[in-house]
């Protein structure tokens, strides 16, 4: 499991490094005791570089505690990279995102403000991780943008950060706040009447009642900030027509 606490801990290397080190300590999964050495090894890298990346894949539960080998999310990760198979990496890190504290409150400030330029994230990752000015690891907060962004939970576009609004993810947590009766003929429904967005954009869902789901498809660049203006005209596309007399 991943560290409980609310301190971010920052690697010592970009995540392209952090992803040879985790696949090498899946090299070593069937000796009996590996070293540091022995990943240090296979990775090609030295000893130290290995060592500071260490408490960052112990606190994001993708090595283990008590030995030198990758957790079972860790290896799932790991087999995603050898077979370069994009949906197992990324559906392992959105397990170690959302199990890691940290993380997943970061994920949510980017959800709640609908989106975040990358210094601003940046920031929220130094104020996380505790990092004074000074300290080496700054260089290094970049990498924890950059498995943020693999995840699939956030979408770097340019200097912007969004919340990545899958039509499945949202029609998840649209049914998970329905009654348990309901949950069932909602997903039947999603499945069949979920509409075909243009390019670029996301049909939303919203639920208007039992069984009843309205979707709204908003552009990849959607800004929390446009809601007012989103608000008006849905009102003058739909509103009654005497109340806009």
């Amino acid at each position: 499991m991943a560290d409980e606490t609310s301190k971010l801990i920052i690697p010592g290397a970009s995540w392209e490094m952090l992803k040879r080190i985790i696949s090498a300590y899946h090299a070593v999964r069937d000796q009996d005791n590996p070293g540091v050495d022995d990943v240090a090894e296979i990775a090609g890298k030295p000893r130290p570089l290995v060592s500071s990346c260490n408490g960052f894949l112990r606190s994001m539960g993708i090595l283990r505690s008590d030995e030198n080998k990758l957790t079972d999310v860790g290896s799932k990760f790991a087999l995603g990279l050898s077979h370069e198979n994009s949906e197992i990496t990324r559906e392992a890190l959105e397990e170690v995102v959302k199990q890691s504290q940290p993380l997943a409150r970061l994920v949510a400030i980017v959800r709640a403000r609908g989106s975040m330029t990358v210094d601003a994230l940046r920031g929220a990752i130094i104020v996380a991780a505790g990092l004074s000015k000074d300290n080496r690891h700054v260089a290094f907060v970049k990498s924890v943008i950059d498995m943020m962004e693999e995840s699939g939970l956030v979408t770097l576009d340019g200097d912007t950060i969004y919340p990545t609004r899958t039509t499945e993810r949202v029609a998840n947590d649209v049914r998970n706040e329905l009654p348990l009766e309901q949950r069932q003929t909602a997903t039947a429904s999603a499945a069949t009447d979920a509409p075909i967005a243009p390019k670029g954009y996301i049909p939303t869902p919203f639920p208007l009642g039992p069984n009843r789901l309205a979707y709204l498809s908003l552009p990849g660049d959607w800004k929390s900030s446009e809601l007012p203006k989103l608000i008006k005209m849905i009102e003058l596309a739909l509103g009654d027509d005497k109340g806009m007399n």
